[in-house]
């Protein structure tokens, strides 16, 4: 039997009716000269010359990461070390002609400490030279719908015309975050090892911010002649969050701001309770006999963060057919909030335990009902 014939679809319907409300107050920023925040549906929520062109320094590794994911080399398969020329101050993890090393570590190396040496080998392991692999950056930059952006290296340190834009950035931040597990466990590291002439040595996270900030997930910094730069993903109640800083003056600039701008989108999120546990929406026919039915109950209590200036949540839900027949604790259906694209809440529904016998009216008898429309009481996250 598929779900189809199991599940029955309702029509999105509007659950909060209360009148939008504008955003109050600005995020206050020291450093950045352009800025992004951004839901995980990919909506706006603030900005600050979002489409200027800047450096965006060891971000860049996050593209990097993804490409040479792409190419789905085992991360045991080992790499020779060739010898990796930069300019004298860039980050190195001091790798050496001739060392072997695992694609894992390199990877690690890249995403957690930034280094540049390991950028460079990853890139030449996947297309042969930093300048055939930065082809396959752009093509994927491309893809995911980076339009002003260009890459020149798989590093980030400063060349001409390797440059993007922090909605770009915000773009990639959430489409990495998205789409590949691997970046999403590593990047959460505080630390990580690497062996160097012949040593096993922890290098820590350039992500200093990740200690401090309840709910943050990294994801990249940076740092280049131009200035420091920061992607950063962090979630609170079900709601993720996605921003940019790029051209901040200090290292500790661009996670003040990062706070900054996350603090401000939290404090403008209006909390709803969207379901309560235990709440009965309806019987439902108990299969091995028909004088008896299965109550149907939500699981677990839900709430949800809603924008106050997104336009309207609706909900969809889905739910087995009023003439199934069904067994105590099994899966019933479920709920779902949904905010400008952006999922605000769920719900799942799940019959008792117990069974109950039919009164006069049957087992399809309703023992609770909603209306759409109804307005849900709701505080400051």
């Amino acid at each position: 039997m598929t779900l189809a014939c199991v599940f029955a679809l309702c029509a999105l319907s509007v659950v909060l009716s209360r009148p939008a409300l504008a955003a109050t107050s600005q995020p206050k920023l020291e450093e950045a000269e352009s800025a992004v925040l951004a839901d995980n549906a990919g909506n706006i929520l603030w900005s600050k010359n979002p489409d200027d062109k800047i450096p965006p320094a060891s971000i860049t590794k996050i593209m990097t990461a993804m490409v040479a994911l792409d190419a789905e080399i085992p991360m045991d398969e080992m790499v020779e070390c060739t010898d990796v020329d930069l300019q004298w101050d860039a980050q190195m993890a001091g790798y050496l002609p001739g060392q072997k090393v695992s694609f894992d570590e390199l990877m690690r190396m890249t995403l957690i400490y930034s280094a540049n040496d390991a950028a460079t080998l990853v890139a030449r392991k996947v297309a042969g030279s930093e300048g055939e692999f930065a082809k396959l950056m752009n093509k994927k930059a491309a893809e995911i719908g980076m339009t002003n952006t260009t890459f020149k290296n798989p590093h980030g340190l400063e060349e001409d015309g390797h440059v993007a834009t922090a909605r770009d950035l915000v773009t990639m931040g959430r489409y990495a975050m998205s789409h590949y597990p691997y970046i999403v466990k590593t990047v959460a590291k505080p630390n990580t090892t690497a062996t160097i002439e012949g040593e096993e040595v922890v290098f820590a996270s350039t992500d200093d911010l990740m200690q401090t900030y309840k709910g943050l997930m990294g994801i990249k910094t940076g740092a280049s002649e131009h200035g420091t730069t920061f992607l950063g993903s962090a979630r609170r109640n079900d709601t993720t969050l996605y921003t940019c800083v790029l051209g901040c003056k200090t290292n500790s600039g661009r996670f003040a701001d990062t706070a900054s701008l996350m603090d401000w989108a939290w404090s403008q999120y209006k909390r709803y309770d969207l379901a309560k546990a235990g709440t009965c929406p309806k019987l439902a026919p108990f299969a091995w006999h028909f004088g008896y039915s299965c109550v149907v109950e939500t699981l677990e209590d839900s709430d949800g963060l809603v924008w106050p200036d997104g336009g309207a949540t609706k909900f969809s839900q889905v739910m087995m057919r009023p003439e199934m027949l069904v067994s105590p604790s099994q899966a019933y259906g479920a709920k779902m909030w949904i905010q400008d694209g952006r999922i605000v809440g769920s719900c799942a529904y799940v019959t008792r335990p117990q069974l109950v016998k039919n009164n006069s009216f049957g087992p399809f008898t309703s023992l609770w009902t909603v209306s759409p429309a109804v307005e849900l009481k709701g505080q400051s996250a």
